[in-house]
């Protein structure tokens, strides 16, 4: 009878470079592989299937840049599938060397907020670096709904949650009836624009990409469409393949799509909201066309039921109950209530 070493005596190939192999990896070295024999053994039994290499290895290290609601998790997922080596992940945060990062693939990301200069600074030695960039329009529409869950004052406020839930439910069965601004209106009685919010914080990141022309550029919509090629060209990789993204992050992701915000704006919007974002737009090289969807759809589940359901995640983390989806559209006279001042509906936003 044969031991499975023996069975797999002949996937060692000949120049198995077994010192090169152990230096490749730090968790071999952890664990105190220092031998010919050892180190054989690790890749019969593991290292030929998880891919291991016994060759000089091309480390890379990888870090993603860009505001939230731009894709930056799901592309630091997708890189991190497409390296089979072992690496680490760092997730929304300043780059803290730790042992065995010497010889590991690192793949980092992390938000240019207020101040990022520690984080921007902290990453001045990898390898390869990227500023992933969105639409400042769709991100509007994306930030506005996941700020919901992101803001505890926000999640913790029913009667605020239940009436923006009428507003997104009338919007998504007559998207003509319920414009952006009566939703940013809504907003306002928390003390927040979103889109004010938004043209700030696109215009910090402008400034961002002025200062950091290392950073390769990459558009949010380039990487929905699948048109990969020149991020795969500059980082080396193959980026074929679903993205994979963790469950216990399943909050961030919404449509995976470019162009929503031509299903969320009347022309009332744009012609408030076009000479607002012409500036920033301009900076990130996007044109000057909005043109609206001529039979626009927003499906509950990018919508009400979507804001439901981080909400309620909120909630339960901050120990309150969930907020029950019993909510009526809101009607046109409690609409009219609304846009005349500026304040929330309360109750369960009668029809009117």
């Amino acid at each position: 009878m044969t031991t499975p070493i023996e069975t797999f005596a002949d996937l060692v190939p000949a120049d198995f470079n077994w010192r090169l192999y152990v230096a490749n990896y730090a968790d071999l070295q952890r664990a105190g592989i220092d031998t010919r024999e050892q180190a054989e053994c690790h890749w019969r039994t593991f290292g030929c299937r998880e891919g291991r290499t016994f060759h000089p290895r091309t480390r890379r290290t990888i870090v993603i840049a860009g505001l939230s609601k731009t894709g930056t998790t799901a592309l630091l997922y997708r890189i991190a599938d497409a390296i089979a080596d072992f690496k680490r992940i760092v997730f929304e945060a300043a780059y803290v060397p730790e042992p065995g990062d010497d010889t590991a693939n690192i793949v980092a990301k992390y938000h240019i907020g207020r101040d990022a200069s520690a984080a921007v600074e902290s990453y001045r030695d990898f390898t390869h670096k990227i500023a992933i960039i969105r639409d400042p329009r769709d991100r509007l529409i994306s930030n506005f709904l996941f700020l919901t869950q992101n803001r505890g004052d926000i999640a913790g406020n029913t009667e605020f949650i239940r009436t923006l839930v009428a507003l997104l439910k009338r919007k998504e069965q007559q998207p003509a009836a319920v414009s952006f601004t009566d939703i940013s209106r809504q907003y306002g009685t928390v003390g927040l624009r979103p889109e004010k919010g938004e043209i700030n914080f696109t215009s910090r990141f402008a400034d961002f990409l002025d200062h950091h022309p290392e950073y390769f550029p990459f558009r949010y919509e380039a990487m929905v469409a699948g048109r990969l090629r020149e991020l795969e060209t500059f980082l080396g990789l193959s980026l074929a393949g679903e993205t994979r993204i963790p469950s216990s992050l399943s909050y961030v992701v919404r449509t995976r799509q470019s162009g929503d915000f031509r299903n969320w704006f009347q022309p009332s919007d744009v012609d408030r909201l076009r000479p607002l974002f012409a500036p920033v737009m301009q900076r990130l090289g996007y044109t000057d066309d909005w043109d609206l969807s001529a039979q626009p759809s927003i499906p509950p589940e990018y919508g009400s039921s979507y804001v439901l359901k981080i909400v309620n995640e909120r909630r339960l983390d901050m120990g309150l109950p969930p907020v029950a989806d019993n909510i009526e559209p809101v009607g046109d006279t409690a609409l009219a209530v609304l846009r005349a001042t500026g304040g929330a509906i309360t109750g369960r936003a009668p029809r009117g």
